[in-house]
This record gives structure tokens, C-alpha cells and sequence, in this order.
């Protein structure tokens, strides 16, 4: 159960990864974790092949293969927890990964909003500060009890 949870977290925080910078996914189909639709909108071809694309992108970045693996494995209806359990992807190592992936992206996204005028440097440090002690508080967790923002995570149990 842990274990299941630990990759349904991790699953969780690679969509929460793109929405940090900014970015709504729009459609990848099915088993990828991301559908037409998602965050709201529905977006033309072009629009839903770039998000697809990016995201193809990031989930091979952070598990160390190929867009084309990735793709590969899409194209078989396989979803993140089979790649990771198939490659026998060490989930701990990943989850760090993903964490200083997550803050990396999270300070850039702060210092944009910082040069922008957006927010003051002083109001960028304490939120990058909230999110470090809140994902120390958490055990790891990005945010909420399954890793997302509103609530339990994708899958959990009660």
C-alpha cells in the first residue's frame, strides 16, 4: 500500500511540475495522466501537440530515458507506474529527483514574477521557504495528503 501510494505521489508531482511553471495540460490520451480538458480548457491541435510534447519531454527527463521511449510506451496504453515498475526505476531516487526538479522550476518561476514586478524579492524567499519546510513537513510530499494541491491524489484509498 505504501508502495502504491509512493507512485501515485510521484505520478502526481510530475503533472504538478508542469502547472508549476505555468503550463495547463491540455491532452496526451489515455494512461498518461493527463486528458482533453484538463485545468479547463480545451485547446486546438497545435496547442494539444505542444503540451503533449513538453510533457512527453519532462516525464523522460526525470525518469532518465527517451521521448521516444516514453512515446513507445504510451503507444502501448502502458502508464508512468508500469514504465517505472518495467525499468525498476528506484522510486526514492525518483522522488528526490523530482523534488529538486520541482524547487528548480519553482525558483525560476518565482524570480520571472520577481522581474516582472509581479512580487517583491522578499515575497519570492518566503514562499520558496514555505515550500522547502512544507515538503520537509510532509515527508516529501509536494503538497496535500496524495502529493496534489486538492487533496487525497489520484487513486488513493480513504
Amino acid at each position: 500500500m505504501k508502495r502504491k501510494h509512493l507512485i501515485i505521489s510521484a505520478f502526481t508531482l510530475v503533472a504538478l511540475l508542469g502547472a508549476g511553471t505555468g503550463t495547463a495540460l491540455a491532452y496526451g490520451g489515455p494512461g498518461m495522466g493527463f486528458g482533453a480538458g484538463m485545468m479547463g480548457g480545451n485547446f486546438d491541435p497545435t496547442t494539444a501537440a505542444d503540451k503533449f510534447t513538453q510533457q512527453i519531454s519532462h516525464q523522460a527527463n526525470l525518469l532518465g530515458m527517451t521521448a521516444d521511449e516514453i512515446k513507445s510506451y504510451w503507444a502501448q496504453g502502458k502508464n508512468i507506474q508500469d514504465i517505472i515498475k518495467e525499468k525498476g526505476i528506484n522510486e526514492t531516487d525518483l522522488q528526490a529527483k523530482m523534488q529538486a526538479t520541482r524547487l528548480t522550476e519553482q525558483k525560476t518561476y518565482l524570480q520571472a514574477l520577481v522581474d516582472k514586478g509581479a512580487i517583491t524579492q522578499a515575497q519570492a524567499n518566503a514562499r520558496l521557504k514555505f515550500e522547502q519546510d512544507h515538503i520537509a513537513k510532509n515527508g516529501g510530499k509536494m503538497f496535500g495528503l496524495g502529493g496534489g494541491k486538492h487533496g487525497r491524489g489520484m487513486g488513493a484509498k480513504k
